[in-house]
């Protein structure tokens, strides 16, 4: 928990991005969420959903909680 673990992680799971397309986001008071797809240079296909929970539901709130669901599909035609 906390902000250095969740920048190892981003860190840790960089891609060679070729496409990101993001599908929806919703806001409502405190809570936001967004969900898409991202595509590497190989073709392989990360889904992710990621919901947010701010201090308040002012502007300039702090993230106080994020969960994400991610799923990936390789794809198995790379030359």
């Amino acid at each position: 928990e906390g902000k250095t673990p969740f920048i190892k992680a981003v860190i840790n799971h960089r891609l060679d991005l070729s496409s990101l397309e993001i599908q929806s986001i919703l806001t409502h008071g405190r809570e936001a969420s967004a969900h898409g797809v991202i595509t590497d240079k190989k073709g392989n296909k990360t889904y992710f959903s990621d919901i947010f929970l701010f201090s308040s539901s002012k502007k300039a709130a702090k993230i106080k909680q994020i969960t994400s669901f991610v799923k990936t599909e390789k794809n198995d035609h790379t030359n």
